[in-house]
């Protein structure tokens, strides 16, 4: 682990997107103990915020505890070889590199950036010509076949996350940090809401089916649920914060929620087409465009 002591700040960047604010901070040298616990859940803060320290090929999300490699490897991947090359990778004194989780890859994925959608001063050269890989199998519950399972990896071009074959060649980022674990943050209030303890969120516990993205919108900006009002549709990172990735046929589980249909909206329109927004498909955990004049569930988060 890295002994330097925090020298001086070169370089301070506020960034402001919509209700996204993403800070970065690049040092040359920093004391270990400046970073969160990364076993402890940061409390109180929205998934669309990011706040990174940069140091060499090092990038560490203060929001998540998790430190990212900086750089790509040049090359791509099929899934076997990239979660051996995560698992050999050094950088530094550090080892113990993984492939992300879908939502932790997720985290770093900026919505209102395309082409790349991420922080491009945390992570310069971003190629976003092939997706990146996750460590996620996903079974396509259509076709109930475990020899036909495919890996969910995230588009850095738009910040939409699919299915892809593991045999395919794709790129990685590892991560190094404790693997995200979520239903031990999240908390029945026994109102109709279940409080996420990690973001300060609190969620509807039902949903409702069968709405367009306006109609979603309105649902949920006049909903009184357990007290509360002013509630709203989540944005992506918010929506996959509560998912669980364990579970290939019910990404929100039935043990904190009541079960959806396959779409879940979100309030954020993609960049590439301001008719559409993006969805999370509730059996796969991808995260796709969506028309907004068709159907999907909605759970509203306050």
């Amino acid at each position: 682990m890295f002994k330097h002591i925090l020298i001086s700040v070169l370089m301070f960047a506020l960034c402001q997107a919509g209700t996204a604010q993403t800070k970065v901070v690049v040092v040359p040298m920093f004391d270990e103990n400046k970073y969160p616990d990364p076993f402890s859940p940061v409390q109180h803060v929205s998934p669309l915020h990011s706040n990174y320290f940069i140091h060499s090929n090092l990038v560490v999300d203060e929001v998540t505890g998790l430190t990212w490699q900086r750089e790509i490897a040049p090359f791509t991947l099929n899934w076997d070889n990239a979660w051996r090359y995560c698992w050999e990778l050094t950088i530094g004194d550090l080892d113990q590199w993984r492939l992300p989780e879908p939502n932790e890859l997720i985290s770093i994925v900026d919505f209102n950036e395309r082409a790349p959608s991420i922080n491009v001063n945390a992570f310069p050269g971003t190629n976003f010509v092939s997706p990146y890989w996750t460590s996620q199998f996903t079974s396509n519950f259509m076709v109930p076949d475990p020899s036909l399972a495919q890996v969910l990896a995230v588009d850095f071009q738009t910040g939409g996350m699919f299915r892809y074959s593991p045999s395919a060649g794709m790129r990685v980022r590892c991560v190094h940090g404790r693997s995200a674990s979520r239903g031990s943050v999240l908390r029945n209030e026994g109102n109709g809401t279940i409080y996420d303890m990690a973001t300060g969120l609190t969620w509807q516990q039902g949903h409702q089916h069968s709405r367009d993205w306006s109609e979603a919108i309105e649902y949920c900006e006049t909903l009184t649920l357990g007290g509360l009002n002013n509630w709203r549709v989540p944005n992506p990172k918010e929506l996959i914060s509560v998912a669980d990735y364990r579970d290939p046929y019910m990404i929100h589980s039935d043990a904190w929620f009541s079960g959806l249909g396959s779409f879940i909206w979100s309030a954020q329109t993609t960049e590439s087409n301001t008719l559409e927004a993006w969805v999370m498909n509730n059996r796969d955990g991808g995260v796709y465009g969506w028309p907004k004049t068709s159907n999907a569930s909605v759970r509203c988060v306050h």
